[in-house]
């Protein structure tokens, strides 16, 4: 019996017998699947036609034969990082505004779409009514967990938003903004790691979640500040301290992953067969979100922390200047306090001898 079969999904808003549910859903392996819409009815009208019939085997099977082109992307993109900058130095900044704003504006779009789509999901999986458990979600093959249709559509959407994503650093480039090693490690790895992750059927949702929403806000304001309308009450400190929460949660979907595979296994399957998740994206994964979570502490201290001394340092300058010119004020008016004391006695003596 597969995975998805054992989980008696039922829908909160039909039947509590999973009998009257309609037929599953079937992969291109076979696997049985009832997507979120088919589980709630109410959510149909929301997903589209493509949404519904979308087939994830011809997307992977594309992944799965063009892994050069994260291995080409990445290269060209080291290379145009050391050398842009250098071909810039002498030039004038482009401007890019108009543009930007679009780049930064379709971004947020895209990912707040693919957060409800398979933040939806996830929910939906660890409700009473998605029957699985956080190990099914994390261990379980994607074919028994989202497989095709909506979600496995935003997977592949994920996967190759990365690519896109490098884009970035154009726009960074050309306006002659400072390219910080956070910025091209982050996009570099983790096209990589999304890429060779989906053509190993490395189960993701937990990690796409939570990567679509940050990155929805995260654009979302990158665009606000190119048209000059960000709100006052928004912190930009608070999407840092997201970032730092996601490498937490990462961190230990991995850590948790790795024990299910290796320390806990699974009745008659033996050590490493718990969890579908591949040994080498164990590894991967947990070096990523670690130097991540190290480079962004390390950003908030030097963006955030390192910004109020300043801010106190001038503080106390602007004190010490205020000091300093109260001083020489009162130095003035001594002196001249003097100056007219010496005239009224010399006045007076003159006034004396002429008597």
């Amino acid at each position: 019996m597969s995975p998805a079969a054992q989980h008696k999904l039922v829908s909160p808003f039909s039947s509590l017998d999973p009998s009257a549910l309609p037929p599953p859903l079937m992969t291109a392996q076979g696997v049985p699947f009832h997507p979120i819409w088919q589980l709630i009815p109410a959510l149909s009208p929301f997903y589209t036609s493509y949404e519904k019939h979308f087939d994830a085997t011809a997307s992977f099977i594309f992944l799965y034969r063009h892994t050069w082109v994260p291995l080409l992307a990445t290269a060209l993109y080291f290379a145009f990082c050391y050398y842009g900058p250098k071909a810039m130095r002498h030039r004038k900044a482009f401007d890019l505004k108009t543009i930007l704003c679009l780049w930064n504006l379709s971004l947020s779009l895209i990912s707040f779409a693919g957060a409800v789509r398979v933040g939806t999901h996830l929910l939906y999986l660890l409700s009473p009514w998605g029957g699985f458990s956080f190990r099914d979600t994390i261990c379980e093959s994607p074919e028994a967990t989202y497989a095709d249709n909506a979600t496995g559509l935003w997977c592949v959407v994920f996967t190759v938003s990365k690519l896109l994503e490098l884009v970035d650093t154009i726009f960074v480039v050309l306006r002659k903004k400072p390219l910080i090693f956070l910025h091209w490690y982050h996009h570099a790895t983790v096209l990589l790691c999304s890429w060779f992750g989906h053509v190993t059927f490395t189960p993701a949702l937990y990690f796409m979640a939570i990567n679509y929403s940050i990155h929805g806000v995260m654009y979302m304001y990158f665009f606000l500040m190119a048209i000059k309308k960000v709100p006052q009450w928004f912190n930009p400190m608070w999407l840092t301290v997201a970032q730092i929460s996601q490498m937490f949660v990462g961190i230990w979907v991995i850590v948790m992953s790795c024990y299910y595979k290796y320390f806990e296994g699974a009745q008659g399957e033996g050590m490493g067969k718990g969890c579908a998740i591949d040994g080498r994206m164990i590894v991967a994964i947990c070096l990523m979100y670690s130097t991540y979570l190290v480079l962004f502490v390390k950003f908030f201290v030097q963006r955030y922390a390192g910004q109020q001394k300043r801010k106190g340092a001038r503080e106390v300058a602007v004190v010490g200047k205020e000091d300093k010119a109260t001083m020489t004020d009162r130095k003035r008016h001594m002196e001249l306090n003097i100056l007219a004391s010496d005239r009224e006695e010399v006045k007076d003596e003159f006034r004396v001898k002429k008597e």
